[in-house]
This record gives C-alpha cells, sequence and structure tokens, in this order.
C-alpha cells in the first residue's frame, strides 16, 4: 500500500472507503503468514492516516460544509482508532508476536471491531454527505 492517495485511488463511494481499509487486513494477514514485519513504507501509511485515501477525503474540500456534524466527527475518531489499531497489530508483527496479531485479526478480535465501527461510521456519513474526491 502506499502512502499517499493517488488519482487511480479516489474514494467514491462508502464502499470504496470500506474496501481501501480492508485491504489492511490483507496486508497484515500477509505479513503473518510470511513471518515477516511489515515494510517501512506500510509502517509509514498506517502512522500517517490523514495520508490514506479515507484521511486525504476527510481533509479535501469536499467536507468542508460537513466538518462539525456528528456523523463527520464519528468517522475522524473511528479512523483513527483503526491506524491506532493497525500499528498495535503492526508493533505486535514486528515483535514477532504472531499469536497475538492474528488474535487481533480474528473475527471477534479487535480489528473486527475497529472495522465495523469505521464502516458504520462511513455510512451514517453517506447518508447526510455522498463521498466525493
Amino acid at each position: 500500500m502506499t502512502t499517499r492517495c493517488g488519482a487511480g485511488d479516489a474514494v467514491l463511494t462508502v464502499k470504496d472507503a470500506i474496501a481501501k481499509h480492508i485491504r489492511w487486513k490483507i496486508t497484515l494477514q500477509l505479513a503473518i503468514t510470511r513471518l515477516e514485519p511489515l515494510s517501512p513504507g506500510a509502517i509509514r501509511a498506517i502512522e500517517q492516516p490523514n495520508e490514506c485515501c479515507i484521511g486525504a477525503w476527510l481533509l479535501s474540500r469536499h467536507t468542508l460544509a460537513i466538518r462539525r456534524k456528528p456523523e463527520y466527527l464519528a468517522v475522524v475518531a473511528h479512523h483513527l482508532q483503526f491506524h491506532r489499531e493497525m500499528l498495535q497489530i503492526a508493533n505486535q508483527i514486528a515483535n514477532r508476536n504472531f499469536p497475538a496479531a492474528t488474535r487481533a485479526l480474528e473475527p471477534k478480535g479487535s480489528f473486527h471491531r475497529v472495522s465495523l465501527a469505521l464502516a458504520g461510521a462511513l455510512t451514517a456519513l453517506d447518508r447526510i454527505q455522498k463521498i466525493q474526491m
């Protein structure tokens, strides 16, 4: 995954936004399967939530009119939590604590919970403001 959201990676719908972040689960699972830490670029992308596609959209001109709405604020909060959770998992992988990283990615794990919360917040926001880049 790249650290910046390129034109071809634009988030145009809630499904796009959710798919962009779910791809991280695959990245994390692959690192666990290979028993390798994430690349420095992936770590930087996790550490910089404002540079991913959703983060870039949240800070774009398209959200100026809704930035005080509770739905917008909820997405911002859940998006930051999502990145914090990914960073914890990335650190577990880097420390070779693969069992803990695996548990976090399981269906009832912490990653799943924050993913669902972010998806729900994005869906609620989409009801008041369609995602556009």
